[in-house]
């Protein structure tokens, strides 16, 4: 969860990222044994995330001067963090359906189009491969988040293992929905198949 102090700019901005693809693809251009669409879809998925969680930090002059002139300690920010599962998720319940949905469902949402490309991208991993990768994106937003909170000495982005659970979920539901997909293809191919061999 994130408390917002104003008009924020952005952490990085979208020309940033369109940078960065641009110098991925010329880098992916000398290695053809990269697939571009599924190196291309990985970043989006990944960009996706970090615009709602890390790149609307706010940077702005006079919050950042706010944040040295009001520095909080250590000790203090951690009250501000929550390490106990489930108990963000019984907090958002008891305020309402709107804080429910917008940070429950939220998270799990943000990691759906996640957990499809990873399983696309890594279709010959096991289950258990993609979901590591996964929680582990998760992970390191947290980390992030953590860092950022910690140099700013400001709750800005709050570290809350809830929502590590809750993007595994939605993780885990984008992944299920991709197997979805391909036992869809092959039962209707299969299906096409056996009318073939009937023709004949």
């Amino acid at each position: 969860m994130s408390l917002r102090y104003g008009t924020s700019r952005y952490f990085y901005e979208s020309k940033h990222f369109l940078l960065v693809i641009l110098v991925i693809i010329l880098i992916i251009r000398k290695h053809k044994k990269i697939d571009i669409c599924k190196c291309l879809s990985l970043l989006w998925s990944c960009y996706f995330i970090l615009h709602f969680t890390v790149f609307d930090y706010p940077i702005d002059g006079k919050i950042a001067s706010y944040m040295f002139e009001n520095y909080s300690s250590v000790p203090e920010l951690f009250r501000h963090f929550n390490f106990i599962p489930f108990h963000t998720i019984g907090e958002c319940i008891d305020s309402g359906l709107q804080t429910f949905i917008r940070q429950v469902f939220g998270n799990i949402i943000l990691f759906v189009p996640l957990g499809i490309t990873v399983s696309w991208i890594f279709e010959q991993k096991s289950f258990r491969y993609r979901m590591y990768f996964i929680v582990t994106i998760s992970v390191l937003i947290e980390i992030t988040q953590l860092f950022l909170d910690l140099c700013s000495g400001m709750v800005v982005k709050s570290v809350d293992v809830d929502d590590i659970l809750l993007n595994s979920l939605g993780g885990l539901m984008g992944v299920c929905f991709f197997g979805f997909l391909i036992w869809c293809y092959n039962y209707v191919r299969s299906k096409s198949a056996l009318r073939q061999v009937k023709k004949q």
